[in-house]
């Protein structure tokens, strides 16, 4: 399962999924867990896309202080996700990030 810290993570995934037109990404959120290296790759590249995406949007910098928390939660969580699922080299490989 993903390790969700706070209930914003989840809804912030759901909202970008669905504003990226990211079918697969908003199954595996909703899921809640990645079932193979293919799906651990997509949700990766999925949040970078999100992250982009955020850093673009006008309505976010409204709230920027809090969306900006939210998404670095969000790093810790899915970092969590992906080494608990057995694909930290996939995160690692897509974010740069360990």
């Amino acid at each position: 399962m993903i390790p969700y810290r706070l209930h914003d993570e989840k809804e912030t995934l759901l909202f970008y999924s669905q504003r990226l037109n990211d079918d697969m990404s908003r199954r595996i959120i909703e899921r809640g867990r990645v079932r193979n290296q293919h799906e651990a790759r997509e949700l990766a590249e999925f949040f970078g896309r999100a992250l982009a995406a955020s850093a673009r949007s006008v309505k976010d910098r409204a709230g920027e202080a809090a969306h900006s928390y939210v998404f670095q939660t969000l790093t810790t969580t899915l970092t969590a996700c992906f080494h608990l699922a057995g694909y930290p080299s996939v995160w690692e490989d897509v974010t740069g990030k360990n």
